[in-house]
C-alpha cells in the first residue's frame, strides 16, 4: 500500500514537473518573442532616426553651401558697387544713369542681404533640429541598453 502511495506521489510529482517545464518553456518562448519584437521595433526606430539625421545633415550642408554662395555673391556685388561708386566719382555728368544703377545695385544688395540672413536662420534651425535628433537617438540607445540589461 505504501509502495502504491509512493508510486502515485512520484507519478504526480513527475506530472507537475513536466507541467512546470512546459510552462517554463512557454514563458521562455514568449520572452524570446518579446525580445525579438523589441529588437525589430528598436531597429526600425533607429533606422528612421538615422535616415532623418542623414536628411537633416544633407539639408544643413546644402544650407551651408547656399550661405557660402550668398557670401560670394554679396562680395561680388560689393565690389561692383564700389566700382560703380568710383565711376560716379569720375563721371558726375551722367548722374541720372548713375542714380538708376546705384538704386538697382542697392536694391539687389538689400535683397541679397535679406536672403543671406534667411539662410543663416534656416541653417541655425537645421542645426537645432539635428541636435534634438541626436539627443533622441542617444536616449533611445540608453533605453535599449537599459531594457536588455534588465532582461
Amino acid at each position: 500500500m505504501q509502495l502504491e502511495d509512493n508510486a502515485a506521489e512520484l507519478k504526480s510529482a513527475k506530472n507537475r514537473c513536466q507541467r512546470l517545464e512546459h510552462d517554463l518553456q512557454d514563458l521562455q518562448t514568449h520572452q524570446d518573442y518579446e525580445v525579438k519584437e523589441r529588437s525589430v521595433t528598436l531597429e526600425q526606430t533607429r533606422s528612421k532616426y538615422h535616415r532623418e539625421l542623414e536628411s537633416l545633415t544633407k539639408e544643413l550642408e546644402d544650407e551651408r553651401n547656399s550661405a557660402v554662395n550668398v557670401h560670394a555673391e554679396n562680395r561680388q556685388l560689393r565690389a561692383e558697387l564700389e566700382s560703380i561708386q568710383a565711376k560716379f566719382n569720375d563721371d558726375r555728368a551722367s548722374g541720372s544713369n548713375w542714380a538708376k544703377e546705384k538704386s538697382r545695385m542697392e536694391t539687389q544688395y538689400r535683397l541679397l542681404t535679406e536672403s543671406f540672413e534667411e539662410a543663416v536662420v534656416t541653417n541655425r534651425e537645421a542645426q537645432s533640429q539635428q541636435v534634438t535628433l541626436l539627443s533622441q537617438n542617444r536616449s533611445l540607445r540608453a533605453r535599449y541598453s537599459t531594457t536588455y540589461m534588465l532582461s
